[in-house]
């Protein structure tokens, strides 16, 4: 009877060992997966902060263009007014003429004296090229057609006005 009882405990211990090893084997799949789950969320966070890095160089290289197309602009305007100056104003031919408005300004004259002479002298050109009587405070009638038309030494005119 002892023989069958140690058989019983033997068969028993045999069980609970072989459950035990079945719980080891399962702890050590969770470890696993644990461990397979920590590097998966390393990744994740590794990928996010790559995600971040990336949309930052992103909006800085967008910032950048930006500037660049605003100082490209602003670099067209200060162009194309630098051209408008060299058409308008030629002052090595004009300087004479500079010299004049100068020399006119000096003497005392009231600045909307001069501005009213050279006013009256340019509309009368106006009126002669277009052949409209033109009205004061007024658009000018005939102006647009006319301009391709204007006489030189109308433009000269206009030019010591």
């Amino acid at each position: 009877e002892k023989n069958r009882d140690l058989s019983e405990q033997y068969e028993a211990k045999k069980i609970v060992l072989e459950r035990l090893k079945v719980l080891d084997n399962k702890r050590k799949e969770i470890e696993k997966a644990r461990e397979a789950k920590a590097k998966a969320e390393e990744r994740k966070q590794k990928a996010a902060d790559e995600l971040v890095d990336l949309e930052a160089k992103l909006e800085k290289k967008l910032k950048g263009e930006e500037e660049k197309v605003e100082k490209a602009k602003t670099e067209m305007v200060e162009d194309v007014m630098a051209m408008l100056k060299a058409k308008c104003l030629n002052y090595h031919l004009d300087y004479t003429l500079i010299q004049k408005i100068r020399d006119q300004t000096s003497k005392q004259l009231p600045v909307t004296k001069i501005f009213l002479e050279a006013h009256m002298s340019i509309k009368r050109v106006i009126i002669d090229v277009t052949k409209f009587n033109q009205v004061s405070g007024e658009r000018w009638k005939g102006l647009d057609k006319a301009m391709h038309h204007i006489p030189d030494h109308h433009k000269s005119t206009i030019l010591h006005a």
